[in-house]
């Protein structure tokens, strides 16, 4: 059975078992696009009087198949997960034409602006360099992931608010939510390999990663959540303060819509390594929905300013 097909089946089991429970749903499969136009697969489930419904993702279930799962196992495990989560998911997005239920859970997030102009004709933004500031209505779930929906042009004007008041209410939620987090690239990796080492051996390989600690002036900028951690860029101070504690400018590498890598000025990395840094990593490395922007950035502390090199 190949992917349409199987598609195709699992809706069917997933309706014949709501069904059997005589409980009133519409599912429909639908495609749903993501950053930069990536596009995913899902079910979307709501109840007859509900204004929202739940998207539960379809890729990854084909692969529990491939495996080896049966479409009914599947198919109940999707049920189980809807039920388990319908209320949390679908409350918390019930009443998102108005904005007193929403006021504090409007959040920035920074996407590439290219990729993302389809999807931007319809969602208020500011142009930011190369990007785009848009707006997302989010919340925390208890295992500590954040689900979110893109705020579209129909909930500003819902809401009654202009772009300005718009970008303040979610600047202050996501400073607020969000506080950003600086650490050097070589301590985490140091603490990336130390995590796989037995303990007999992290003092010795501790010692010998701790040497060439210096050698790596990159630090990685993002917030403490590590979601949508680029956006730390726009926080007040953030590059001011970074830039004062190495009394220089800052060159800005957007390893992805997570997060920033910092360097300074001083160190021996020029603007066009750099620059064919980004290129390769986010080649090999970056996924297309999390992929944020090819160039970089830089930094002036003395006109408080970030220009695109």
């Amino acid at each position: 059975m190949d992917y349409d097909e199987f598609k195709k089946e699992l809706k069917k089991e997933v309706e014949h078992l709501f069904a059997c429970r005589d409980t009133h749903y519409t599912i429909k499969l639908c495609k749903v696009r993501k950053n930069n136009g990536v596009e995913f697969d899902t079910f979307c489930i709501c109840e007859d009087h509900k204004n929202a419904g739940l998207n539960i993702y379809v890729d990854s279930y084909f692969n529990d198949y491939r495996a080896g799962k049966s479409i009914i196992d599947i198919a109940a495990g999707i049920i189980e997960y809807y039920i388990k989560m319908k209320d949390i998911k679908i409350n918390n997005f019930d009443n998102i034409f108005e904005l007193n239920s929403c006021k504090r859970s409007i959040y920035l997030r920074l996407v590439n602006y290219n990729r993302n102009s389809e999807i931007l004709k319809n969602a208020p933004h500011i142009r930011y360099l190369d990007l785009a500031i848009t707006f997302r209505y989010g919340f925390f779930e208890s295992d500590g992931s954040f689900i979110s929906t893109l705020v579209c042009v129909e909930f500003m004007k819902n809401w009654g608010v202009s772009l300005d008041e718009l970008y303040r209410i979610s600047f202050i939620n996501t400073v607020r939510d969000f506080p950003f987090k600086v650490k050097s690239l070589s301590s985490i990796l140091i603490e990336s390999i130390l995590n796989e080492l037995e303990v007999d051996k992290c003092k010795e390989i501790y010692q010998i990663l701790q040497a060439i600690d210096d050698e790596i002036n990159m630090y990685v900028c993002t917030n403490v959540t590590g979601i949508n951690g680029a956006t730390c860029i726009l926080y007040n101070n953030v590059l001011q303060k970074f830039s004062k504690e190495f009394n220089c400018n800052v060159f800005i590498l957007p390893s992805s819509i997570h997060e920033l890598l910092l360097v300074p000025e001083t160190s021996e990395f020029m603007a066009d390594f750099l620059r064919d840094l980004v290129v390769d990593v986010n080649k090999a490395a970056v996924s297309d929905v999390d992929f944020l922007s090819d160039n970089v950035y830089y930094y002036n502390r003395v006109i408080n300013t970030v220009t695109i090199v």
